[in-house]
């Protein structure tokens, strides 16, 4: 977090320096000036904020209010803000039942599928295939896109909080996803596709009583 606050730091460093390097009061521009400055100061001032709030919302997740739930109707409401249309949902016919925090589950769902149709190239028909399978006590969500697929350097960091490949991104969504899984005893994890595209793969232990 040292190395994401500094990173802010290091311009408004400059940008006061050389304001006192230059500024002149009596100057015709003077006022504009100032303004550059203050415009250039609130903009690393809000890079600075939107670090520190993203590293609190990773480090202090909401409280868990766990819930017996059925589970594919679960994932089917949280699947039901995205367009149907590129998404293909499969689940077995009978219910499975889970004591999880809902809201939780629902975060780890969007956050997985927003970023699996952000991942698909705008010219190529977005295909999302989000899967339950069950095996004894153990669970499977596989989320399987036709995206771009994850470059090998960035492998090793995708789960690495602040780590982002998009101009706009926090780089939190996957390291909380990954957290959330591990407070059930539960695991995340991506392989590239034969063809295109990336599939993630949540295990979870089943633990209804």
């Amino acid at each position: 977090m040292a190395h994401e606050i500094k990173n802010p730091l290091t311009p408004m460093r400059l940008l006061i320096q050389n304001f006192q390097r230059r500024y002149d009061p009596t100057a015709n521009n003077a006022h504009e000036r100032v303004d550059e400055l203050s415009k250039g100061l609130l903009k690393q001032i809000d890079s600075l904020n939107t670090i520190v709030s993203a590293f609190s919302e990773f480090a202090n997740l909401p409280s868990r209010h766990d819930t017996k739930i059925d589970l594919t109707q679960v994932i089917c409401k949280s699947l039901s803000i995205f367009d149907e249309e590129y998404i293909n949902f499969n689940a077995p016919e009978e219910p499975i039942y889970l004591i999880i925090d809902e809201s939780s589950l629902v975060r780890v769902i969007t956050n997985i599928v927003k970023n699996a149709f952000q991942a698909i190239p705008h010219h190529r028909k977005a295909q999302i295939d989000v899967t339950i399978t069950k095996v004894d006590k153990i669970l499977q969500i596989t989320m399987k896109d036709n995206g771009i697929g994850v470059m090998d350097d960035y492998k090793d960091k995708l789960f690495i909080p602040k780590f982002t490949t998009k101009s706009s991104g926090s780089g939190i969504g996957l390291p909380m996803v990954k957290k959330i899984m591990e407070s059930y005893q539960g695991t995340i994890t991506f392989r590239n596709n034969r063809t295109v595209g990336t599939t993630f793969v949540i295990t979870l232990p089943i633990n209804e009583v």
